[in-house]
């Protein structure tokens, strides 16, 4: 299900914003393109199925926002439950816990979710910490 989550930091205000994770299918190029979310935003995402899920996540290490593959499926999943209950299965190279990493500096230490345990220094101030919260849900 995908949320949405903005994170400030408690010292010098700076804000971030962070979402997913959302459905995508792969189109006849093998180009990532968005299912819909709840539902296939058009008929040839429903006939495609979906592929996987993808997030924006944000990188402390190079201060950007980015759009990461979270997951892809072995074959293409035509039911939204079983992609949400993990029923799906992922390709080899999603099944470590640090298959997601930063397209642009490699590291995978991404910001998506407001956790409470993770204090992360604002890259900007370098006093402050990045204090998240959840926006909405869908």
């Amino acid at each position: 299900m995908g949320s949405s989550y903005r994170h400030r930091c408690d010292g010098c205000g700076y804000e971030v914003s962070t979402s997913g994770a959302w459905e995508f299918y792969r189109d006849r190029r093998g180009r990532r393109r968005p299912y819909g979310h709840p539902v296939p935003r058009s008929e040839t995402a429903r006939r495609r199925g979906i592929y996987g899920l993808s997030v924006e996540v944000y990188c402390p290490g190079c201060d950007k926002v980015s759009d990461a593959v979270l997951v892809e499926f072995v074959k293409p999943c035509h039911e939204s439950i079983m992609v949400w209950s993990g029923q799906c299965e992922p390709k080899e190279e999603f099944r470590r816990e640090d298959a997601v990493r930063c397209p642009r500096c490699g590291s995978t230490d991404l910001l998506l979710e407001a956790v409470d345990e993770k204090e992360v220094a604002c890259p900007r101030c370098r006093k402050g910490r990045l204090i998240g919260w959840m926006e909405w849900i869908s």
